[in-house]
């Protein structure tokens, strides 16, 4: 077997809980970012669907057809402070209140990045706060098929993972010590490309390099590095005009024509903020391309369908030319 014991740090807070949406450790979601980076790990070896799909879930388990697969990945999960169960913080409104979230504009970037409104939306404002660690021990058998990959799948965790919901949106941040290292390069592929799939299964590049920017300023605190996101969020939103609902669905107060209202279109554009050497937090945003899973392709207008390359063109140029943020090499 091969074994990996690691630390587990979440650098931003994280809504991470059990089914009474109080906030805890759990080792599933854990898991669960595990297999996503396994399969853009998988895909940059030239491991391709079908093929994918099987290894996955011989490795990680499978609950399809009659008998299921058993994983044989295991993780054992102890939380710093060796708690276990309910727990209630919302320690982190207190930095809404106190306007480290506040943006330029007055309004704080949990608006844009969090639950939206929180208390309109009726989510929990339970989180695990910033500076959480827990323990991980991991092992998995070392001759198994897609064995070879788990080293690559925990250091993307470490550069781009994060935990629990809006974890797309900066938080839930996660950072291991001590990483795998790895160039983020071996794991790209021309987003044009990339759009042809409905999977995430790889970094977007361009004729500049990764579709990876991070914010040149440090920020002594996680507050600071989430709310330069937030104002980035809200004006890239605000650029992309009508086709909107497209970068991410659904949209308060819009809907996307052809789609119905309780359809979902997950934001390809991921936020996070990572810590660099000198323990300073840094706003990051990578491109993550691939289209809307293919019922909800199919029902977009053909006209949308065509303009969809287009609009991530926008973006990718809206945060080039950002004073204060800068591509990442690898």
């Amino acid at each position: 077997m091969e074994q990996r014991n690691f630390t587990l740090e979440v650098l931003t807070p994280t809504f991470l809980g059990d089914a009474g949406q109080s906030a805890a450790w759990r080792s599933p979601p854990i898991k669960a970012q595990l297999r996503r980076w396994w399969r853009v790990a998988a895909f940059a070896q030239g491991v391709r669907l079908p093929e994918l799909r099987l290894l996955e879930g011989r490795l990680f388990g499978d609950a399809a057809g009659n008998h299921g697969e058993k994983s044989k990945v295991r993780l054992r999960l102890t939380p710093g402070k060796g708690l276990w169960g309910d727990r209630h913080d919302s320690s982190w409104q207190q930095s809404v209140k106190k306007s480290q979230l506040r943006m330029a504009n007055g309004l704080p970037a949990d608006g844009y990045l969090g639950y939206g409104r929180v208390k309109t939306k009726g989510a929990t404002e339970s989180a695990l706060p910033a500076g959480e660690k827990a323990s991980i021990r991991l092992a998995w058998p070392a001759k198994h098929e897609g064995a070879a990959f788990m080293d690559n799948a925990l250091g993307l965790f470490h550069r781009l993972g994060s935990l629990g919901g809006r974890n797309r949106n900066g938080w839930g941040a996660c950072h291991l010590a001590d990483p795998p290292g790895l160039d983020l390069t071996d794991f790209s592929r021309p987003w044009e490309a990339a759009l042809e799939e409905s999977w995430i299964h790889a970094i977007g590049c361009d004729s500049k390099g990764l579709l990876l920017w991070q914010t040149t300023a440090a920020y002594e605190s996680w507050e600071g590095a989430l709310r330069r996101l937030g104002e980035v969020r809200k004006w890239l939103c605000r650029e992309a005009d009508g086709p909107r609902p497209l970068l991410s669905s659904p949209v308060t107060g819009q809907a996307q024509r052809g789609l119905d209202r309780n359809a979902r279109i997950p934001n390809t554009l991921q936020l996070k903020v990572v810590r660099d050497d000198q323990q300073k937090y840094r706003g990051q945003i990578v491109h993550l391309p691939c289209r809307p899973e293919a019922a909800l392709w199919q029902a977009l207008p053909a006209s949308d369908r065509r303009d969809y390359p287009r609009l991530w063109q926008s973006a990718h140029s809206f945060l080039d030319q950002q004073s204060d943020l800068k591509r990442v090499d690898a």
